[in-house]
């Protein structure tokens, strides 16, 4: 592992602006971000799950998307829990590719 100076943070703070504006990467606050990270993790399954980086980037999507969608739509939904909207197409829809 990599011993964090503040001289490497400097040079790799720089790439993580490049990626968290392409990527999300932080935490989804509402419906619009949750559709563009849906949309961004569609994107990354079609370049390609078997390359490492790749699904490193997928992973840490997925984890955002599912963090969303646990809090908005729990899985409850036989006890009248919230069912996501029509059409809805989510993590596990999303990683099934397109359909």
């Amino acid at each position: 592992m990599t011993t964090m100076t503040l001289d490497l943070v400097k040079q790799l703070a720089p790439h993580l602006a490049a990626l968290k504006a392409a990527i999300p990467l932080g935490t989804i606050t509402d419906e619009t971000e949750y559709d563009q990270a849906v949309a961004v993790l569609n994107q990354l399954i079609d370049l390609g799950a078997d390359d490492e980086t790749i699904a490193d980037l997928i992973e840490l999507v997925g984890m955002r998307i599912a963090d969303y969608e646990a809090t908005h739509y729990p899985l409850d939904n036989a006890s009248g829990g919230k069912a996501p909207p029509a059409g809805h197409r989510g993590r596990q829809a999303a990683a099934a590719g397109p359909g």
